[in-house]
């Protein structure tokens, strides 16, 4: 047990040792130049926009539409009724809706 703690105790000193020593080579390494100190760019300028003006709306000129031909109509027939029954209409005390369907299983009422 003494060996893998000495072993893993040289792996972690190796990764800290090496791990500033690349991060060191790839900046003088890079031939990029260093970025620029940040410059602060100006807001732009509003300017508001002009509303649009709206366009008058033009009346519809009045056309006078020319009249029907005169053609006869025919009669109209009267539609028979039914008299009204006296007998109501029976209404259930309460409603039941049952859903069949074992994806839903859902089942509704008392």
């Amino acid at each position: 047990m003494r060996r893998n703690t000495s072993i893993l105790i040289l792996v972690a000193a190796l990764v800290l040792i090496l791990t500033p020593a690349c991060a060191l080579g790839n900046l003088v390494a890079s031939e990029e130049p260093p970025p620029a100190t940040a410059t602060r760019t100006p807001k732009p300028t509003f300017t508001p926009t002009p509303p649009e003006t709206p366009t008058p709306a033009i009346a519809p000129t009045n056309t006078p539409t020319p009249e029907p031909t005169a053609t006869e109509t025919p009669a109209e027939t009267p539609t028979p009724e039914t008299p009204p029954t006296d007998t109501p209409v029976p209404t259930p005390d309460v409603a039941r809706l049952v859903i069949d369907n074992p994806t839903l299983n859902v089942r509704g009422g008392p």
